[in-house]
């Protein structure tokens, strides 16, 4: 009972974070011994502690960023241009699938550019994992809160030091890893991702922004789009394979 009011007592000291990174201290030597007994990589469960330590840590420093009065205007700024980004990167993506113009595509595009959105998080994440984890160092060891230009000029920034929570340190930096090393993993192997996003794309633009009926002459079987007066977007479902070609709109009329 001695041991166990210890332990409670030295644990309840610890934050939401730390009590994470704790638990993926505690679970890696466990997992290398049991490797082959869980149906899945162990790693994983070490893993999914150490991203949720590091989410605390996040959306600490949002909630941090949200009482200073430039700092939402700019996360705003940020959001537009991860959000303008996506779509580009959905533009091009509709594009290099279809192999036609992706002009008349523009909720095709739209629902891209949601299934898109893993590709621009890890592209962003392992951007910032290398940051972040020098950040998690400087954060670890100094109070950001009271940092400022003045005291950096003067030569006061070591009046901000703190005591370093070796956990705390630690913990951040393992954690910037593990996603820099998630988001590089995506980025190089996604083609069970990327079939799956290529299938529906063409299903999509053929089954709701092409038309059946049109005023140009058509194949059987065939859905139109219009780019301009003069060209068009005939698709085809040949054997459940859709076909998208450019052609001139030919006309009885």
């Amino acid at each position: 009972m001695d041991l166990i009011s210890v332990l409670k007592k030295e644990t309840g000291k610890l934050s939401n974070e730390q009590s994470a990174y704790l638990i993926a201290l505690i679970l890696f030597p466990l997992s290398m011994l049991f490797t082959e007994t869980f149906p899945f990589p162990s790693y994983w469960i070490v893993s999914s502690f150490l991203i949720y330590g590091f989410i605390v840590w996040i959306r600490e420093w949002g909630d941090n960023l949200n009482s200073i009065s430039y700092a939402k205007p700019l996360m705003a700024l940020a959001f537009l241009a991860a959000t303008t980004l996506n779509v580009a990167m959905a533009s091009i993506t509709v594009n290099s699938i279809l192999e036609v113009p992706s002009s008349p595509f523009i909720y095709t595009i739209t629902m891209v550019s949601i299934l898109t959105v893993p590709f621009t998080t890890a592209i962003s994440l392992a951007m910032l994992a290398i940051p972040m984890m020098l950040i998690s160092m400087f954060s670890s060891m100094f109070s950001i809160k009271a940092l400022s230009a003045k005291k950096i000029v003067n030569f006061e920034i070591w009046s901000l030091m703190k005591e370093v929570s070796a956990l705390n340190l630690l913990g951040r930096i393992f954690a910037s890893l593990t996603v820099f090393f998630i988001a590089t993993s995506f980025l190089g192997d996604n083609s069970w991702y990327t079939d799956q996003v290529a299938e529906f794309t063409k299903w999509f633009a053929y089954n709701f922004e092409m038309e059946i009926y049109s005023y140009c002459s058509l194949p059987n079987n065939a859905h139109v789009s219009y780019i301009d007066g003069e060209r068009i977007i005939i698709g085809v479902n040949e054997k459940s394979e859709y076909i998208f070609t450019v052609s001139n709109c030919i006309t009885e009329l």
